[in-house]
């Protein structure tokens, strides 16, 4: 992804965590500090493929600013479920590089 752009970023899940979901947390991370998190009311249902589900959400200028250049991003997805015994779900630690801009100003 590049610095100063609006990324979308998109994610399947194996259920519809709408209904399946108490909550939901995405992380962004670099150099093993947390840059900023979204949410489960960040994340907009597209569509259903089989059994998945896809969600997606766009990262803001700003948001991407805040990443260092030429180092990946780490981001996770953590799912508490519904129910009387809720479980927490983590995802695999997914890595994506940054690119950097010559201008990174907000337009």
């Amino acid at each position: 992804m590049y610095r100063a752009s609006t990324p979308k970023q998109i994610f399947i899940f194996p259920t519809d965590i709408r209904e399946y979901a108490d909550e939901v947390l995405i992380t962004y991370a670099q150099n093993g500090n947390i840059v900023f998190e979204k949410q489960k009311s960040d994340l907009e249902f597209v569509e259903q493929v089989g059994d998945d589900f896809k969600f997606a959400f766009y990262l803001t200028q700003e948001e991407t600013n805040l990443f260092k250049p030429n180092l990946s991003v780490e981001v996770q997805v953590r799912i508490k479920t519904l129910g009387p015994n809720p479980k927490v779900i983590p995802s695999e630690i997914f890595r994506i590089s940054v690119k950097d801009v010559l201008n990174d100003e907000v337009l």
